[in-house]
């Protein structure tokens, strides 16, 4: 009885490393590829909430380099360090090919804030840009309900850009055919940069132009290039200016005092739809989608959120 009992103590460690084994080989893997460090706080609160439910998680700060980013999606693919990519893209077109080393890998995608163009991508999520439109044109005609706007929206090539401005004129379109308001001046800037945004001004300005009742900007940024040329100018009656921003203390702080209203977007609250996210593709589960957006491949299944702060000073 007792030879007995010895000869399956070896065989219940053996067996036992092989349970051990197995699990270590199916343990949920998920890479987060972000564009810079602008994204970090996201990064760190999704990479926690997934760690929180023994997901591995491996993440690279891109720093704005494209080929750095697609270089580390490679070499997370051949190192078998993904179940699903969360991708936060430095250039929205050229991440396509980071979506097609995936697909060729057998690894879903899903696109963070960011949408990618052109490709096979699996599920998106972000802020509904459309909604935050409409939400900052609905404040501005709240301070100002005529005169005269100028529309400064973000990067032309950046569909987020391109759906605010959506909301932006489905809320101004009826005054506009009403002759209440008058569009004075109607741009995209790239990069959604303060200095872009500031050089535009400088010239808007510095041509003689008067300044208008409303600037409705698309981003605090942008905002702030506005207002130094409004100081340049020795412009004090301050126009209604507009812009978004994360809800964090940097964006409070950087909230300019001349710019009366800001719409915030919490990080925390897209970190966490995106981990949820993540875990349902991870396990299989039933995903409800909000919407789905074409990207020019196919129709995407999105994840939009609405959940946004509009203060004014």
């Amino acid at each position: 009885m007792k030879r007995n009992i010895l000869l399956r103590i070896p065989l219940l460690f053996t067996l036992a490393l092989v349970l051990l084994s197995a699990c270590r080989q199916h343990k949920m893997k998920v890479g987060i590829l972000y564009a810079g460090n602008n994204f970090q706080a996201d990064c760190d609160e999704i990479t926690r909430i997934l760690k929180e439910q023994h997901v591995q998680v491996i993440s690279a700060n891109a720093q704005l380099d494209m080929s750095k980013q697609i270089e580390q999606a490679r070499q997370m693919i051949d190192k078998k360090q993904a179940d699903v990519m969360l991708i936060i893209p430095v250039n929205t077109n050229a991440s396509a090919e980071i979506v097609r080393l995936c697909k060729d890998a057998d690894i879903k995608t899903v696109a963070y804030e960011r949408f990618i163009s052109n490709c096979d991508l699996d599920y998106y999520i972000a802020f509904d840009n459309i909604y935050v439109g409409e939400l900052l044109a609905q404040s501005a005609l709240l301070h100002h309900s005529s005169g005269r706007f100028a529309i400064i929206n973000g990067d032309k090539s950046d569909r987020n850009a391109q759906w605010v401005y959506q909301g932006f004129m489905k809320t101004l379109e009826p005054h506009i055919q009403s002759g209440d308001i008058e569009v004075v001046y109607n741009t995209f800037i790239d990069e959604w940069s303060q200095d872009f945004a500031q050089f535009e001004f400088d010239q808007y300005l510095g041509s003689g132009m008067s300044a208008p009742d409303v600037f409705l900007s698309a981003h605090n940024r942008m905002s702030n290039g506005i207002i130094q040329m409004l100081e340049k100018y020795g412009i004090t009656e301050t126009p209604i200016i507009t812009g978004q921003v994360a809800d964090t203390p940097e964006g409070r702080n950087a909230w300019n005092p001349r710019q009366q209203i800001a719409l915030f977007k919490s990080y925390a609250i897209e970190s966490k739809a995106a981990a949820e996210l993540v875990l349902k593709i991870l396990k299989h589960e039933k995903i409800n989608i909000d919407r789905h957006v074409h990207n020019g491949f196919k129709e995407i299944p999105a994840i939009v959120i609405k959940d946004m702060s509009l203060e004014t000073h």
